[in-house]
């Protein structure tokens, strides 16, 4: 059989990607093509029939085709005089192939236009000599259907049922090269040899041995229950283990589960199970059984014989993917270890006030913040000792009777449970004569507060609300974030509610650069939703007690000396034994000062280039995406590491880092593990509507989400859930990364994750590599699509263990510098970042100590990294214009300055940028004392910047020119 299938070549963009080889008489005036084909393509009888006779790129005219289905193809078709060979493409599609973001229609059956010549032949087709098959051909051996999806015969399957009539299930074991696909349909080798044969294997000394099994549930319904394994006795070592990773693992919050599957009668079900080799093991064959356990109707068992060879295998055979041994990733809790992370600090608890680096809180009786300072200097560089309050009276979780009356609450003292580890715990039990309200919390060192309250009736309550109230600190009522607010200045008042079918809303946050809080609201339901244009396609989870029907508010409202954030959730009735789960978390903000330093150094190049072409550039770090020659597919760096290590070797000899695009939100379908992720069910895949590339809907089939696609490499991804165990997997891919490769760090391309994956990632790279980077980039997501979420609010968890942002395309930096300071640069939260959005703008940018990333068509930021070289930006301090102490200012309230001053009165850059839509001439007002510099000593100088500014000395006190819009760099300094 195997001899039919074979690789051919053609333009599989115009004419598809499978046909049939077929000869014919060239004398006869019709011929009949009956092929018995067995496709596993959905309803192919929608989609049409091409013939051309080899050689030529004229198709035949006259084909009539009599019956397609799955199993069977008969066409009558008229051939032309001199050819007798003829290529039958069956799976034409049109579309835009090579978009990110494919649409693919296959083309439909067309009606041949002689009807008077398909009437002649049709008539006597049973007597027209018929057509010989010589083979099936796949433009390529990933598109081929052999051997996994050439599906049985109706009627062998029925027999097959027939000869096992005394099983309730059928079993198939496959190895692991043949990834299970169908789930509808038996592949006809299966038949062939039959269910329950034994499975010989050559397998090495600790190698970590993968296999499935195929189940069939050929008469009923049936619930897989489990795998079990019975390993020989006197194998000379005790180090056996076995798993079956569709019926149990570990999750990715560490958690161990089991489950059952229930298997639809007339389908099939993958099982991928893995065995642990011992390392010590003798060579020879072992026969381990294996027992598949359902609830209904017993056990069958099947025979795994291992020919165990005298040689061992590196890391369990985890260097080479395609043995899929790294699938017991899946299961790692790798990065668990509730450990500080730098630059945080233990948390320290005294009596009821804990302290975290730069922050601390302090705690009322009920358990929640009554206090919270924020110890930032106003430059964010540096933690200080003038405490900065960010509210300005206790918080209050309120429980009101049908009356309007707080519960009348018995209140136990808050109980702590401190700990060694990072996180620390303290609960707290509160009772009235109808209710009971427990919380439990932690806060942890990056200044993270969960809660959650639940709330039981003892018996049945009427309640006219449920609240949360927040009241902030004068102090820190600038700016804000979420909630359908894209970052700016605070409101006076706003009033918001729940519609998160439309909206990927659920949290705000109120601050100013040196303190601010973000507050997130959930219950014990939550999920995390999808992102970057598939919101819709798995919104996030109402919590209903937050919502309550739709009766659930925010509300804000500004008074004189402070501001208030109130969470309600409208009047109900809870019935005796009803709880109901109110759950928050507070992010203090910032989390930890900015590194100008790091920001300085590390001068990104985001390119795969030739390494010379980086050193010339003045970068230091290259960031390597997919589709690059080294990293071609998206998310799975592990096909081509010879090429990668090769290239970071020679980098790291140059001092030049590297770091690898490596995410979680979609993966390639060059994934070896792809199939059996599939077999997960929805656990890894986002369940949607399928189409896409045409690879995915012919091998995929339906419940998928197509996401990116690149035509060069054929690498059509598909979007996964965020939240599975795929995130062990991938961060036991990191560490294999950052130990083989020594890669520097990865860029994140929009999360798909939380923070308890984020530290772990973050303790992954730092226990391998020093100063590893995060680098987070996202597209402004408030927009429908996405759900009107701002980037920086939705990934505000994750800040405090990632290094640099990139926010990115589609920001407007045509906004005011309030929406600069919340949606692109970071500074409120302890970061910064660089541009994006149509090369970024050089002058806004150099506020906050931006520029763009090369290469860029309209922003080539080389010309400012020698500026900043010229000047010695590393050893100056950051003075922003939001701080108090910036010691040169302008008097217009539209043109804003940064200073960049060294120390002992070397020097100073004065970044200038404006949002005046006039050419202006403008003097500085200087602090020069601040300055450390005498004004007699010194002169201004505007240093040249190729395409933007020339070069220019001024006097102290002398007007300088700014043009509408855009800005200058001043250098004042000592004269020569």
């Amino acid at each position: 059989m195997k001899e039919l299938y074979r690789v051919g070549e053609w333009d599989q963009e115009t004419l598809g990607n499978h046909r049939l080889i077929i000869e014919a008489d060239d004398t006869q005036a019709a011929v009949r093509c009956m092929i018995s084909w067995r496709r596993s393509d959905a309803n192919p009888e929608k989609k049409g029939v091409f013939i051309r006779p080899q050689g030529k790129s004229n198709f035949i005219k006259r084909v009539h085709v009599k019956h397609i289905s799955q199993e069977e193809l008969d066409l009558i078709f008229e051939p032309e005089k001199g050819v007798t060979t003829y290529e039958v493409y069956y799976m034409r599609f049109e579309g835009t192939t090579r978009a990110p973001y494919s649409v693919i229609t296959y083309r439909p059956v067309h009606m041949c236009e002689d009807a008077s010549w398909v009437s002649t032949y049709n008539k006597v087709a049973e007597s027209l000599p018929q057509a010989e098959l010589v083979a099936f051909e796949s433009c390529s051996d990933f598109h081929s259907y052999f051997p996994m999806e050439i599906p049985a015969g109706k009627r062998s399957v029925e027999e097959l049922s027939s000869t096992h009539h005394d099983k309730n299930f059928l079993v198939f074991p496959e190895v692991r090269e043949n990834s299970i696909k169908m789930k509808k349909a038996l592949p006809s080798h299966w038949v062939e040899q039959g269910p329950f044969a034994p499975l010989t294997s050559e397998v090495f000394q600790g190698e970590y041995y993968v296999f499935q099994l195929g189940i069939f549930a050929h008469r009923e319904n049936i619930t897989i229950h489990g795998v079990s394994f019975s390993f020989p006795e006197s194998s000379g070592s005790s180090l056996w283990g076995g798993t079956c990773f569709n019926l149990e693992g570990v999750s990715y919050l560490g958690e161990s589960f089991t489950k059952d599957i229930v298997l639809v009668q007339g389908e099939v079900q993958a099982l991928w199970a893995g065995v642990q080799i011992p390392d010590d093991i003798s060579p020879s064959v072992y026969a381990i059984d294996v027992t598949v356990e359902t609830v209904e109707c017993g056990s069958e068992t099947i025979t795994l014989k291992l020919d165990c060879q005298e040689q061992s295998i590196v890391d369990k055979g985890d260097d080479d993917p395609y043995r899929l041994s790294r699938l017991r990733w899946l299961n790692s809790t790798i990065g668990a270890a509730d450990t500080v992370v730098s630059p945080y600090l233990p948390v320290e608890r005294s009596g009821n006030t804990y302290k975290i680096l730069g922050r601390d809180v302090t705690l009322g009786e009920e358990g929640l913040p009554h206090k919270i300072y924020s110890y930032y200097t106003p430059e964010v560089t540096s933690v200080g000792e003038d405490a900065f309050p960010i509210l300005n009276a206790p918080m209050v979780f309120s429980v009101l009777d049908e009356d309007g009356a707080e519960a009348s609450w018995i209140r136990e003292p808050v109980v702590f449970q401190d700990s060694p580890e990072a996180t620390q715990s303290f609960s707290q039990i509160s009772s009235s004569p109808s209710l009971e309200q427990r919380l439990s919390a932690a806060i942890e060192p990056d200044g993270c507060l969960e809660y959650s309250m639940v709330l039981s009736a003892k018996e049945r309550t009427e309640l006219k609300n449920v609240t949360l109230s927040l009241p902030l600190h004068n102090n820190v009522l600038k700016y804000i974030l979420g909630l359908g607010f894209k970052g700016g200045s605070i409101q006076d008042e706003f009033e918001w509610s729940w519609n998160t079918k439309k909206k990927n809303q659920d949290s705000l946050w109120i601050g100013c650069e040196r303190g601010g809080v973000q507050i997130f609201l959930s219950d014990e339901h939550y999920r995390r939703p999808l992102n970057t244009n598939f919101y819709h396609l798995q919104p996030l989870v109402t919590p209903t007690s937050w919502d309550n029907q739709g009766k659930g508010r925010i509300t804000f409202k500004k008074y004189a000396d402070h501001g208030m954030v109130t969470c309600s959730s409208g009047d109900r009735v809870m019935e005796k034994g009803e709880s109901l789960v109110f759950n928050f978390r507070l992010l203090i903000t910032p989390f930890r000062p900015i590194d100008t330093y790091k920001q300085w150094n590390s001068r990104f190049i985001h390119e795969f280039k030739p390494l010379d072409e980086v050193k010339e550039s003045r970068a230091n770090v290259v960031n390597i995406h997919h589709a690059k020659p080294v990293n071609p597919f998206i998310n799975y760096p592990f096909l081509r590491t010879n090429e990668l290590k090769e290239y970071i070797d020679q980098a790291h000899d140059m001092d030049i880092r590297v770091r690898l695009y490596y995410t979680i939100r979609e993966l390639t379908n060059h994934a070896p593990e792809l199939f059996a992720l599939r077999s997960l069910g929805n656990e890894v895949f986002s369940s949607g509507p399928g189409g896409g590339q045409s690879w995915l809907q012919e091998h995929l089939y339906e419940d998928y989400i197509a996401a990116w696609h690149v035509f060069e490499y054929g690498c059509c991804a598909i979007a996964n859930t965020g939240s599975s165990r795929w995130t062990n997997f991938y961060l036991e891919g990191l560490d294999w990364l950052t130990r083989k490769l020594k890669i520097d760090g990865v860029y994140i391309d929009d999360l798909a994750f939380g923070r308890r994956t984020m530290k772990r990632m973050r303790r992954v790279l730092d226990t391998h590599r020093t100063d590893a980077l995060i680098d987070l980039h996202s597209a402004n997501q408030f927009n429908d699509k996405d759900g009107y979420a701002n980037s920086i609010n939705m990934y505000m968890e994750n800040l405090p263990y990632i290094d640099r942002l990139w926010f990115g395309e589609y920001f407007e930096y045509d906004k005011g510098p309030e929406y600069w300071m919340t949606e692109v640069a970071g500074i409120p939260f302890g970061l910064m970042g660089e541009m994006l959005q149509d090369g970024g703008h050089i002058w806004r940018g150099m506020l906050y100590g931006m520029t763009s990333r090369y290469p860029h068509e309209t922003g080539d930021p080389r010309r400012l990294w020698k500026v900043w070289n010229d000047f010695g930006i590393s050893d100056s301090e950051m003075y922003g214009y939001w701080s108090p102490n910036v010691p040169v200012v302008t008097s217009c309230d539209d043109i804003l300055t940064t200073v960049y001053q060294k120390p002992e009165g070397a020097g100073a850059m004065i970044a200038v940028a404006s949002w005046n839509k006039k050419d202006v001439s403008i003097t500085f007002d200087y602090d020069w004392e601040k300055l450390g510099m005498n004004p007699e000593q010194v002169e201004l100088r505007s240093p040249a910047i190729e395409g933007h500014q020339k070069e220019a000395v001024y006097q102290v006190g002398e007007s300088v020119p700014i043009p509408a819009n855009q800005g200058a760099i001043y250098i004042v300094q000592k004269k020569a």
